[in-house]
């Protein structure tokens, strides 16, 4: 709800700025809701953007593609349509007239929203740019142990777990989990072999050992 109010104010008001500076138009009126629909559709891909999904062209002919490439390709038409409208007004026909601009904003709206919660790669944060690298990959790791110590309560895993490593044992396996972070990041999680992925099973067992002996406060 917040990504689509968001969306749609900040869409409107970058086309609002647009019409009134660079063509003096302050009367036309702006309506619909289409910025804040691809603030929705930004955002979405950028959590799931290998989604397969059908795109109907002319609502007829089928074609598959992944959700982030039919992001990117909504945000190449709408910025080749928006700078063909400031450069060449005068041979746009009126169909294609429409609030480009908005559209932009309403994305970029999306897309930042997502980013800056986490998906997509590291958080467009003023805090997370500043912090520091080892810290990160730290924080990194407890996540994604953490999410698959939920996920592992919920369905159990089909994977036999190794025995818990020791305490000694445990900053080699801080350092084996930071490298295989590195690589869903670059491959994803179809890219770890079998001891990788029971390498993410000792990880999650061991930060909840941690958690359950660390005292209260």
């Amino acid at each position: 709800m917040q990504i689509f109010f968001l969306s749609g104010i900040v869409g409107a008001s970058l086309e609002m700025l647009v019409n009134g500076f660079v063509h003096g138009d302050t009367i036309t009126p702006l309506v619909g809701a289409s910025a804040a629909a691809f603030g929705l559709l930004l955002a979405l891909a950028v959590l799931l953007p290998d989604e397969q999904i059908t795109v109907f062209i002319y609502f007829i002919i089928p074609v598959p593609m992944r959700l982030w490439t039919l992001a990117k390709a909504l945000v190449v038409m709408q910025s080749v349509f928006a700078i063909g409208g400031l450069v060449f007004p005068d041979w746009m026909p009126e169909g294609l007239k429409i609030a480009y601009f908005a559209h932009l904003g309403g994305a970029f709206v999306g897309w930042f929203y997502a980013r800056a919660l986490g998906y997509g790669g590291r958080p467009m944060t003023y805090a997370s740019q500043w912090q520091p690298e080892p810290q990160r990959r730290r924080a990194t790791a407890r996540a994604v142990a953490r999410s698959r110590v939920e996920m592992d309560i919920d369905q159990p895993s089909i994977l036999p777990v190794a025995p818990p490593a020791a305490a000694a044992d445990e900053p080699d396996l801080d350092s084996a989990v930071n490298d295989v972070l590195d690589k869903i990041l670059s491959g994803g999680m179809a890219s770890l072999t079998e001891d990788e992925k029971r390498l993410l099973e000792r990880a999650s067992a061991a930060i909840q050992r941690r958690d359950e002996t660390r005292p209260l406060r």
